[in-house]
């Protein structure tokens, strides 16, 4: 079962992380399985020192210092189990400062966090030890925290998928 999870898990990631809007996709084949939620940014970034931002549901947005311009609602109750992460640095590539990227619940709790660099072209990174409750009706978004660069990155792209059993 966990085989074919893991294989499932890297089909759906596979569908679209940079598709033109979040997608939720339903998984309907054996217990245990459970949905995608899907989104990023479209534009390009040039992430500034220190920023603390938040994206989520509409690609159109870009990244928002406001938690609510930025949330995605939970459609389903379950369980947050994989959190994903697509970098993709077209301009400049950033020197090697930690980044972090967290999921944010209600605006109250930061968890699933994922520690990167953006001194790579593309990459995809990920959080398959996480396990938070979530409600249907709750609200999410993908929170970045920016470092202080000695090299700031620039035209970034940002894509994400949350699996929800």
């Amino acid at each position: 079962m966990v085989k074919r999870i893991a294989i499932l898990w890297a089909a759906l990631t596979a569908l679209s992380v940079f598709g033109q809007q979040s997608t939720l996709r339903p998984v309907t084949a054996s217990a245990g399985l459970g949905y995608t939620l899907e989104g990023g940014v479209a534009g390009s970034l040039n992430p500034v020192d220190g920023f603390v931002g938040y994206y989520g549901i509409d690609w159109t947005a870009g990244l928002n210092t406001e938690y609510t311009n930025a949330v995605i609602t939970i459609p389903q109750s379950g369980t947050v189990k994989k959190f994903q992460v697509f970098i993709a640095v077209a301009g400049t590539l950033g020197s090697s400062e930690n980044v972090q990227f967290f999921l944010r619940l209600n605006n109250t709790t930061d968890f699933g966090v994922i520690n990167t660099t953006f001194d790579w072209k593309a990459r995809l990174t990920n959080n398959v030890s996480i396990n938070q409750a979530v409600t249907a009706g709750d609200t999410i978004s993908i929170k970045l925290v920016c470092p202080t660069w000695v090299t700031n990155p620039t035209t970034c792209r940002l894509g994400y998928v949350i699996y929800i059993e």
